[in-house]
């Protein structure tokens, strides 16, 4: 079904509006240091990691959605129903790839299962954006559950845009019912965004308000650019004797971050998975789904990088006005430090808040 043309031409103007305050204020923006407190961080030097295979055995699957996408599914550690189950997935642009160097420090004791987001890797890529809507991806969370852990309450962990789809699987009861705990790497859900939005486009809060709200949106460009289909297109076109638009910009981006970004991201993958900004973000952030979260929804923490230059810190707290005890903790990484950081801190923080959250 293809959108009416009057929310196309909202999705074209809520992201040529919003690029072009973007581009104003990207270079002064973009260099200003991350608001956590200096006796929080400690020195950190990101490190590459080898995307080529994973560090410990795995056994891989395919299974398909309920619309019939199929869903490419990595199992490894503990055998099923013996072990807590960990279900952990990337974010934008990656693949289940993101989760190698941390797997070492989780297998010994947890049974737990990655996957590929749809559009991304050997899942299917479907072309039309309503394949991507959230509940089309809430979907795969389902089918991964119902074939590799049918009998248990799984442990889920996002990143990124794997974090999003975890707050939308907690409003829903028949999804929130098979969750014990969820983790986030700092990112809220896009309704969460909404409603922190228009709290700072309210007059009380200017003009300070449309600031911070600039301040997330030049952090991450997929929310104002990616509002229309032909925009992801040609920001993954391929640039003669070089990469994608978007790895041109990435490489730039490093000056902010000062961490490796899964650049050379295939192209494909970085189109088809780009529609889920399409499909979701300005619908959500223009009209919410939810504005808050029910009692008994299952336990939440949020893993916040101190170095995270692409979350910002008010984007952040706008998790904490939905109604349930947020367990917020710090690690000392960016925001790819589940893939770029030489310890196990990260890793720690998922096992100690699964202990704690585990039926047994």
């Amino acid at each position: 079904m293809r959108y009416p043309p009057s929310l196309t031409r909202r999705r074209l103007l809520v992201g040529t509006t919003t690029s072009a305050l973007a581009a104003f204020l990207a270079v002064r923006m973009r260099s200003s240091a991350p608001a956590i407190p200096s006796d929080k961080r400690t020195p950190w030097e990101p490190i590459q990691f080898d995307r080529a295979s994973p560090p410990v055995p795995v056994v891989e699957h395919v299974v398909k959605s309920a619309d019939g996408t199929p869903i490419a599914v990595q199992e490894y550690g503990q055998p099923r129903g013996t072990a807590p189950t960990l279900v952990m997935l990337h974010g934008y642009p990656n693949s289940h790839a993101v989760w190698f160097p941390i797997l070492p420090w989780l297998v010994d004791e947890f049974h737990v299962l990655t996957y590929d987001m749809r559009g991304v890797g050997n899942s299917g890529k479907p072309d039309d954006v309503d394949s991507y809507v959230l509940d089309r991806l809430d979907e795969d969370f389902s089918a991964v559950v119902d074939n590799f852990a049918p009998d248990e309450r799984v442990h889920y962990i996002g990143h990124d845009f794997g974090g999003v789809i975890g707050w939308d699987l907690l409003t829903k009861p028949e999804l929130a019912s098979r969750i014990a705990s969820f983790t986030t790497f700092g990112a809220p859900s896009f309704d969460m965004f909404g409603a922190w939005f228009r709290r700072h486009v309210a007059f009380a809060d200017q003009p300070f308000g449309l600031l911070d709200i600039l301040n997330q949106m030049i952090r991450i460009p997929e929310f104002w650019g990616f509002a229309a289909k032909p925009v992801v297109a040609a920001t993954w076109a391929r640039i003669p004797r070089s990469t994608s638009i978007f790895d041109q910009a990435v490489r730039w981006l490093h000056k902010m971050s000062n961490e490796p970004r899964e650049a050379n991201h295939p192209n494909d993958d970085g189109y088809h998975a780009g529609l889920a900004y399409t499909a979701n973000f300005s619908d959500r952030v223009m009209n919410p789904r939810y504005t808050s979260l029910p009692a008994g929804t299952p336990p939440v923490q949020t893993l916040e990088g101190v170095y995270d230059r692409f979350f910002s810190n008010e984007f952040q707290a706008s998790m904490d006005s939905f109604g349930i005890p947020i367990e917020r903790r710090l690690y000392n990484a960016g925001h790819w430090g589940i893939a770029t950081t030489a310890n196990d801190q990260i890793a720690n923080l998922i096992r100690s808040w699964v202990r704690i959250n585990s039926d047994s």
